[in-house]
């Protein structure tokens, strides 16, 4: 998946090089289009039989899936975490503008992040693995949001620092963005019920994915009346409340194991 993001991110700013950006944007969005064609033919879920009171409702698969993992006995911790996920990850996409308000151009800032910051997730990902294993996901995602959250904040004051950096740390912020992925993958994992694993892995992540959606685009629409400066530190105090959730999931977790 990295490799397949360098490479499109290659690809994009070859073509703005070659062309212009409305080019690329148009001949990557349909190659996204033609790689989505295989999942035209994948076969549909049929519609779920649940009895409750004594008669027969049918519902559609996701409307019981979403009834089911909603009544989770640890749901709450759970979706404030995702939520804090969302707002630590929403001011990322002001990352490509501060590095062009820092003199970077906009090739520069994309092959920056596209390429080099891109890259570092690969070995980010390899010690996240023996880190997992080692210390537990709750442990590792506690310390890497600490470590984003001093991140986020050093960002405030980015226009008082030299364009090598801020590009430092920019870097720095796209690797650890990369780790806790691979960690947020696993801490679902571990949360998802045995007997519906892929449903309520699959429910996880796209409200991750809708917060993370919502949180860029609240970002960059508050930095305009706000600044950058606020919208880091927003995210920061996410970063900081996603440590203190996943910290909570770990307490009900042993709470409930030496029952």
């Amino acid at each position: 998946m990295v490799l397949g993001a360098m490479v499109g991110s290659g690809f994009v700013l070859r073509l703005n090089d070659l062309f212009s950006w409305e080019m690329s944007i148009v001949a990557v969005s349909l190659t996204v289009l033609v790689f989505s064609l295989p999942a035209w033919v994948l076969k549909q879920d049929h519609p779920v039989t649940v009895k409750s009171t004594g008669t027969t409702v049918v519902e559609r698969p996701g409307v019981a899936a979403w009834r089911r993992f909603l009544g989770h006995d640890r749901i709450g911790p759970m979706v404030l975490a995702i939520v804090c996920f969302g707002m630590a990850a929403g001011a990322d996409v002001l990352v490509p503008a501060l590095l062009i308000d820092r003199g970077y151009s906009a090739s520069e800032a994309g092959w920056l992040l596209g390429t080099v910051a891109t890259g570092s997730v690969i070995p980010a990902s390899f010690a996240m693995g023996y880190l997992l294993r080692r210390f537990g996901v709750i442990a590792v995602m506690g310390l890497l949001y600490v470590a984003k959250a001093g991140v986020l904040f050093a960002l405030i004051w980015a226009v008082h620092f030299s364009p090598a950096t801020v590009a430092a740390l920019a870097i720095g912020d796209f690797c650890l963005a990369g780790a806790l992925t691979v960690g947020t993958w696993q801490l679902y994992m571990n949360f998802a019920s045995r007997e519906h694993s892929a449903t309520d892995y699959g429910l996880m992540t796209s409200l991750d994915a809708f917060l993370r959606f919502l949180g860029g685009l609240s970002a960059g629409q508050v930095a305009v009346y706000i600044g950058y400066g606020s919208v880091f530190a927003g995210a920061a105090l996410g970063a900081l409340g996603a440590c203190f959730f996943c910290f909570l999931l770990r307490e009900r977790h042993s709470a409930e194991a030496g029952r």
